[in-house]
């Protein structure tokens, strides 16, 4: 069974980013959800939630899977924005809805591929406060156009899920580079996937 330690260290804001690493059925989309949920509904002054946006990128097979665990867990109290590979006016029309400062969506899912071709529709103030990226190990290195976009994105909290276990060093550190924007901060992953894997060869 997998057991979640975290290790902090400072990272580039007050607020420490994530990378989660747990095998299938181990509840991480739920952990996902419910930090999501406190963060975008709570704050440290009343009325001031923490995250005022959340984009939660993932493969396309996944969006309705989060959309539907969404509405699960939060009901109508989180609305959201479940964009996949739409027509192109329809991915336009779905990122204004999100980013409408009095629109009723404060989240966004998106298909890695989409989020890509429509990166720069989501670089404008307050466009993202969290980010969860989900089956992260995709990003695979930090050549790839997909991790160049998620990294040219400005976050407070950046969370990476990965259904299994990094088997290659350069994966584990893309992951962790684009999560903390260079900042080698927070392992959340069971003992035995520090000691075996942290020194790959």
């Amino acid at each position: 069974m997998c057991r979640a330690l975290p290790l902090f260290v400072s990272s580039r804001s007050h607020f420490t980013d994530v990378l989660s690493s747990a095998a299938h059925t181990q509840g991480k989309t739920l952990q996902a959800i419910s930090l999501l949920y406190t963060l975008v509904r709570q704050g440290f002054e009343a009325g001031k939630p923490v995250c005022r946006r959340a984009l939660i990128v993932c493969p396309t097979s996944l969006v309705s899977n989060w959309r539907n665990e969404l509405a699960k867990w939060c009901g109508d109290r989180i609305k959201c924005v479940a964009l996949s590979e739409s027509n192109k006016e329809k991915v336009i029309s779905g990122i204004s809805d999100y980013l409408n400062p009095r629109g009723e969506f404060p989240v966004l899912i998106i298909s890695y591929e989409t989020f890509r071709l429509h990166v720069r529709r989501l670089k404008g103030p307050y466009a993202c406060d969290l980010m969860i990226c989900d089956e992260a190990h995709r990003l695979k290195n930090d050549e790839t156009a997909t991790y160049k976009a998620l990294n040219s994105l400005p976050c407070l909290v950046c969370i990476s899920i990965h259904s299994h276990p990094c088997t290659i060093t350069a994966v584990l550190w893309s992951n962790s580079y684009v999560i903390c924007d260079g900042c080698f901060v927070i392992c959340v992953i069971e003992t035995y996937f520090i000691v075996r894997y942290s020194n790959a060869k």
